[in-house]
């Protein structure tokens, strides 16, 4: 695959399933798209005038090029996906692999590695000026401080400490967001992840399904306090039976404990301007490190940003599954990138009306970091 992008002198979003594939430190390595993907994944489909989409039927339809901008291709070897979630006007049927083979004769060859050649240099450059952009969007995000511990340095730190070979497993929330655009992976780290189903309470049962497959191998299973009171503290039990037959006993869990269930009070804000609801969306209070520790596993609670690296370099270096409970705000804002101002107005219309200062002062911050590095302009190329 990475022939052909060089071939092309392309640039490279992916699906949120799509994103351990390829290495997200590659400079035109754009990360997720859509809702809760990242600006240069939203730049790079806003300019580009050719779309290649292989073996991906991506939902967020709103953040594909606009219609008639971008000729387009699509590989899947489902003939049902070609062109049902954006016009195309090539559908190839067939194995992703096997295709990119026979069409690659059929690219104008660059030098593989190294710039693309004109005229694909000069979009080259712009996708890699995205890319940057978007690393200093989030090296703002993750160093803003919250009146609490900020989720998305919780999640960002933990990408220096995966082991090798980790396997990861995501739960559906807030979460997500924070794994998708904040989270990188290493070569041979496979993310396991409930995706379209949407299905809360995915990350224990998933991650102790790859431990089941593979002993010998980390598991790293990132989950909000809403899922974790929904199905994993019963999952923990299971965890603290089976440990002892793991050739390698390292399972960590990581709990973001904020009281809330932060993806649907952002949703209902930003799509229907309605204001938080207490009781409804409220998580009860519940000792998960302690518990950890009462099952007779390794239980760490943080609650500064100068915790995290230890506990993440306590937690690999335990001799048994650790829980590492982060004690995190709720406050911080799930901003779809380039949100437009309309929806942006309407959130904090919310915001006003729950009286959440606070979360309106950090998602005005995240705007204008977003504005700082504006996107891009014409299109440019695939």
């Amino acid at each position: 695959m990475l022939d052909v992008v060089d071939r092309l002198g392309a640039g490279i979003a992916t699906s949120l399933l799509g994103k351990p594939i390829l290495d997200e430190s590659l400079p035109f390595h754009c990360g997720v798209m859509g809702h809760l993907g990242t600006t240069a994944a939203a730049d790079l489909l806003a300019a580009c005038d050719t779309l290649l989409i292989i073996g991906s039927s991506d939902p967020w339809t709103e953040f594909y090029p606009p219609v008639g901008q971008a000729r387009t291709v699509q590989i899947d070897l489902a003939a049902r996906n070609l062109g049902a979630k954006y016009p195309v006007e090539v559908g190839l049927a067939g194995d992703t692999a096997e295709t990119l083979r026979a069409l690659a004769p059929m690219f104008t060859a660059a030098p593989v590695p190294g710039p693309a050649p004109a005229p694909g240099r000069e979009w080259r450059s712009q996708v890699e000026g995205m890319v940057a952009s978007w690393h200093d969007v989030l090296d703002s995000r993750v160093h803003t401080t919250a009146e609490l511990l900020n989720p998305q340095l919780v999640v960002h730190e933990l990408s220096a400490h995966l082991p090798a070979g980790t396997q990861v497993a995501v739960d559906v929330g807030s979460v997500t967001y924070w794994y998708a655009r904040f989270l990188r992976l290493g070569p041979d780290m496979p993310a396991h992840l409930s995706s379209t189903l949407a299905s809360m309470g995915s990350a224990m049962p998933y991650g102790l399904a790859a431990k089941l497959y593979r002993p010998d191998r980390p598991v790293v299973a990132l989950a909000g306090d809403g899922s974790m009171q929904m199905n994993g503290l019963s999952e923990l039990i299971t965890v603290a039976a089976r440990w002892r037959q793991w050739a390698d006993p390292r399972f960590v869990v990581l709990v973001l404990h904020n009281g809330d269930l932060a993806e649907v009070s952002w949703e209902q804000r930003e799509v229907e301007g309605d204001p938080r609801s207490a009781r409804s969306l409220a998580v009860p209070t519940f000792p998960y490190a302690g518990y950890a520790e009462l099952l007779g596993l390794r239980g760490l609670r943080i609650g500064a940003a100068r915790e995290v690296g230890p506990a993440w370099r306590a937690a690999f270096a335990s001799d048994r599954p650790c829980l590492v409970e982060a004690v995190v705000d709720p406050d911080v804002p799930l901003l779809p990138p380039r949100q437009a101002e309309d929806d942006v107005t309407q959130t904090i219309r919310a915001l006003r009306l729950e009286g959440n200062v606070t979360a309106a002062v950090q998602l005005r911050q995240q705007r204008r970091q977003e504005a700082h590095h504006p996107a891009a302009g014409r299109p440019g190329g695939p």
